[in-house]
């Protein structure tokens, strides 16, 4: 992360590791979304399309993660994730609760996090 040198990167990854899942899951459903958008973005998305959109079945096959079959439940981890922290933001009273898939999740999404870096690095060189 720090070979980005971005301190909104840096400070978000170890702000989603470091508060306590279980008594914060809505803080931490709205900052694991930040964290995909913003390391998506430094991987070269378009700001016109959400990371889900980003990350689409072909990138994800091209990272070497697998076949169709072993791609579809990262693709919905990821969809998770996205629809979590929209909700958490955007609605009065509907907020992410679940800890232990958005733990899950991001075990889930450990490899794609990853390769996302490893884009970031190449794009800023």
């Amino acid at each position: 992360m720090r070979d980005l040198g971005n301190w909104k990167l840096q400070n978000l990854y170890h702000s989603v590791c470091d508060v306590p899942l279980q008594e914060n899951t809505p803080l931490l459903a709205v900052g694991v979304w930040s964290f995909f958008e913003t390391l998506t973005a430094q991987a070269g998305r378009n700001p016109n399309t959400d990371f889900h959109g980003f990350l689409s079945q072909a990138r994800l096959t091209g990272y070497g993660l697998g076949n169709k079959q072993q791609i579809n439940p990262l693709r919905e981890a990821l969809k998770r994730i996205l629809h979590y922290g929209n909700t958490t933001k955007h609605h009065d009273t509907a907020a992410a609760f679940n800890g232990d898939q958005l733990a899950n999740d991001m075990d889930t999404l450990g490899n794609i996090i990853l390769k996302l870096i490893k884009d970031a690095i190449t794009q800023k060189t």
